[in-house]
């Protein structure tokens, strides 16, 4: 069998300890049977370091031309870091192609028990993917008596997320709630909130859309026993608690897919999951979520270059990461250690289906 071709360049950001050592195993596992036009930046904090981070800048001009990206997951620096400390790659990123919203999309698990049995999914949390308190100023008084925070959002960036979350959902089946607390914060969370049901009202008029507003807190409560198939939109803050929480509600979130989405058609596919330091090296992490990731990415480049056979692959691969693990061969963290195969033989199980 003649390998796939595809031809499109992705841009290929690596990352550090075992996420990066997943991404890798997991690339290798497609050896043979797709070729792809990976065109590498090193993002590691090595890396980072030994350009002064203009890697990381470098990486997102590049990602803006040839729209597509796959990343491994990095190391932000902590406090106890030694030499310069640069930002968070991941915001670098994010403001570098033009960030609009991150989208975290979970799902069932094959022999997973989810903690929540109502959940069916998918469970899709799409996040502005920049501004509000994640690029505020904080200050406090001199005798420290009064802390003080100022954020904002854009009425441009607010639009770009809520039209593209409409169009998301209409596009996936999805029934589409807004969060926000637009009762306490009525200018603020108030036209963001406005914005979101303005961008809804075409796709609910014509029957395309079902379109709820909640207020944040209500969602969370409504998770307990939610639609079959289901997208939240949000600012970044909720989001990033969402995109959290939605996951842990299917049992783990290994099988959750990751994709920030920017400017242009420009897509950053990425496993969520952190490098995972405690297990490096010890071939027992579960590339599951890494396998998403390289899928989306390998199905959107195929897209942008016409390749339907590629695309096709792309979403062979990401059935078949489902589909071993519901035959009984899966990691530790989802069927215990008595039960558990490496990630080399489940990697292997993945690519003997794909030969088939």
């Amino acid at each position: 069998m003649r390998p796939i071709r595809i031809q499109h360049p992705i841009t290929y950001v690596k990352g550090d300890q075992e996420g990066q050592v997943l991404m890798e195993k997991s690339l290798s596992m497609l050896d043979g049977l797709c070729t792809l036009n990976l065109v590498p930046f090193d993002l590691s904090l090595e890396g980072r370091l030994a350009t002064n981070d203009k890697v990381t800048s470098d990486a997102a001009e590049h990602m803006r031309g040839s729209k597509v990206g796959l990343k491994a997951p990095t190391i932000t620096q902590g406090a106890e870091t030694r030499g310069p400390r640069f930002k968070s790659p991941n915001i670098t990123l994010r403001r570098g192609i033009g960030g609009v919203a991150i989208v975290r999309e979970a799902n069932r698990i094959p022999g997973v028990e989810a903690p929540n049995r109502y959940v069916s999914g998918p469970i899709v949390v799409i996040r502005k993917a920049t501004e509000g308190i994640y690029e505020g100023m904080e200050w406090k008084t001199e005798d420290g008596d009064r802390v003080y925070r100022q954020e904002f959002m854009s009425k441009s960036r607010m639009e770009a997320v809520a039209e593209f979350s409409v169009r998301f959902a209409i596009e996936n089946n999805l029934v589409l709630w807004s969060a926000t607390k637009h009762t306490i914060s009525r200018i603020f969370e108030g036209a963001f909130q406005k914005i979101l049901d303005d961008a809804a009202s075409a796709g609910v008029a014509t029957k395309k859309l079902v379109y709820q507003p909640w207020l944040i807190d209500a969602v969370y409560q409504a998770l307990m026993k939610p639609p079959e198939r289901l997208a939240i939109v949000c600012d970044a803050f909720n989001g990033d608690c969402l995109g959290d929480l939605v996951p842990a509600m299917f049992g783990s979130v290994a099988g959750c897919g990751s994709i920030l989405v920017g400017d242009d058609g420009v897509r950053l596919f990425d496993p969520p999951h952190g490098t995972a330091p405690s297990l490096l090296g010890l071939d027992k992490a579960n590339p599951l979520a890494t396998l998403i990731a390289i899928s989306g990415a390998v199905g959107y480049a195929a897209r942008l270059e016409g390749n339907e056979t590629g695309l096709a692959f792309a979403e062979r691969v990401k059935a078949a990461a489902f589909e071993v693990i519901e035959a009984g061969t899966a990691t530790f963290d989802l069927v215990g250690e008595a039960k558990a195969v490496g990630t080399s033989a489940y990697l292997k199980a993945v690519r003997a289906r794909l030969s088939r």
